[in-house]
């Protein structure tokens, strides 16, 4: 990544893990996320994100930051003064003092921004595994009517419930489960409905799967199909 400016992962894992401030950290990470996003360098986004999180850095600090990520988006000074824009008066001392030296490190023209979509999917679930209740985080953050940005952190909380089945009881997961496929964004159905039917074999879930208006799902519906019959044999 040195053609674009970005240190090695190696790099951020050390400077991560170092005594340097928590600000010198957070700007590091976000200003990689946004030029990353911008040289569509998405993997590499989401290995430095979870180094982060990963790391030694002071477990609150993590948290607002993960909080910042789900939740926010970074625009440039410039864009909102060319449309009159207003940024939040509500962030923590510290969100304010990461962004004025990000404001800083950022001065193109190009940079504009970003919503860190393409990081919440990780995101969301390390919050969720760093909670001290999985269950309650994850019924304050599941949604049943989204909005283009959600999908990321919901498809999170999904990977979760998946993953983790077991922790939180069946009877838990499927209620999230069942919900989620009725839901309006078919990058959420589509995972929902895999999950489910990979969890209980129940050719319900096939059935909604082929069903579904989306070409997408009713594909996934095909392989999952495909695949049972090869396993027969």
């Amino acid at each position: 990544m040195k053609e674009y400016g970005i240190p090695s992962i190696d790099c951020f894992k050390e400077l991560f893990n170092s005594s340097k401030s928590d600000k010198i950290k957070v700007v590091y990470l976000l200003k990689s996320l946004i030029l990353l996003e911008k040289f569509r360098k998405f993997p590499t986004a989401k290995e430095i994100t979870l180094e982060f999180l990963n790391s030694n850095t002071g477990h609150e600090i993590k948290v607002e930051i993960a909080n910042y990520i789900l939740n926010e988006r970074y625009i440039s000074p410039i864009l909102l003064e060319e449309f009159g824009a207003k940024e939040k008066l509500n962030y923590s001392t510290f969100i304010k003092d990461v962004l004025n030296s990000l404001n800083n490190e950022l001065s193109a023209e190009d940079y504009f921004g970003t919503d860190f979509n393409f990081v919440r999917r990780e995101t969301v679930f390390w919050l969720i595994s760093k909670s001290e209740d999985p269950r309650n985080k994850i019924q304050s953050l599941f949604k049943e009517k989204l909005d283009w940005f959600d999908f990321p952190t919901q498809n999170g909380i999904l990977d979760y419930c998946f993953q983790k089945k077991e922790e939180l009881e069946m009877e838990f997961v499927i209620g999230i489960l069942d919900k989620a496929i009725k839901v309006n964004m078919r990058e959420v159905r589509i995972t929902a409905l895999k999950y489910a039917y990979l969890i209980t074999k129940n050719k319900k879930y096939l059935s909604l799967a082929e069903k579904d208006p989306s070409t997408h799902i009713r594909k996934m519906a095909s392989e999952l199909k495909e695949e049972e019959h090869k396993n027969r044999f």
